[in-house]
């Protein structure tokens, strides 16, 4: 992670998407907010690379066989359902943002621009949703973000030192 933060920013960054995927996935409005301002406060082109490989791990995951289009309505929808009770600022169309930046795809032009700190909340609600969706019980989701974080780390310092041709 040496390429563009230390430890301490790395520490950080994940302390942040923690927080804010724990939040979601107990759905506290308050701690979801404070957990805003620590993505916010985050290198956002890392906090982009994380979040959007976890949520193409867990994608890879719940849909082994490729993602539909009828399978991401499916996931956008569950989302919303789980999240409006307590975050009424849910927004189907930040999530669309959201996951199509996870799957490297091009955002529609007729998006309306989002703040990088509501995008970044609303990848968190599609981790915990996600987290939720494929658990099969046996694994604790603090557990299991755990060992998505390590991966989507480790993925990402390999990505930074591979040499382009």
């Amino acid at each position: 992670m040496a390429a563009t933060g230390g430890a301490g920013s790395v520490r950080k960054l994940r302390a942040a998407i923690e927080h804010s995927v724990s939040a979601a996935a107990s759905g506290d409005p308050a701690e979801f907010e404070l957990a805003g301002q620590l993505l916010a406060a985050a290198d956002q082109q890392r906090l982009r690379l994380v979040q959007g490989q976890i949520v193409r791990d867990l994608l890879e995951e719940l849909h082994p066989g490729g993602l539909s289009g009828a399978d991401a309505q499916d996931v956008l929808q569950r989302c919303v359902q789980a999240a409006i009770g307590w975050y009424p600022a849910v927004d189907a169309q930040v999530l669309v943002i959201a996951l199509l930046g996870a799957l490297n795809a091009a955002e529609p032009d007729d998006q309306p621009v989002t703040d990088e700190r509501t995008v970044a909340l609303h990848g968190s609600l599609l981790i915990a949703d996600l987290i939720g969706a494929t658990g099969d019980g046996s694994a604790q989701p603090a557990a299991e973000l755990d060992r998505l974080l390590d991966s989507a780390f480790a993925e990402i310092q390999r990505a930074e030192t591979i040499e382009l041709p």
